[in-house]
């Protein structure tokens, strides 16, 4: 009895990821571990993964759907991007996730005080 062999599938880590962000639910669960891991000492780390999110969806479309152009979106979402809250939140609602908050680790006494 002859048996086939298949061929296993190699796939780059870059493609790997892309494939996985088209999914909303791992989209949103890798955002929230790059805010987790480096919001505070690295904010262009989130500005980074937010930016792979709307490449995999779409840079052109969501671009066009929160009304800016494509360069204009690109630069909010650089290493050096700064966008507005409004953009920001725009951003994320076009790409289908939504942003939550939850008390940090350092937490502050009532009045600022520790």
């Amino acid at each position: 009895m002859r048996t086939e062999k298949k061929k296993a599938t190699i796939v780059s880590h870059a493609n790997g990821l892309r494939e996985d962000l088209k999914d909303p639910k791992f989209a949103a669960e890798y955002l929230q571990a790059s805010v987790e891991q480096s919001a505070i000492d690295m904010p262009e780390v989130v500005l980074e993964a937010i930016r792979e999110i709307a490449d995999v969806r779409g840079m052109a479309w969501v671009a066009k759907e929160i009304g800016v152009d494509r360069t204009a979106l690109y630069r909010m979402l650089s290493r050096n991007g700064n966008p507005s809250i409004r953009n920001f939140m725009a951003i994320l609602n076009q790409m289908g996730l939504q942003m939550t908050f939850k008390p940090s680790s350092r937490q502050r006494a009532a009045g600022g005080r520790e």
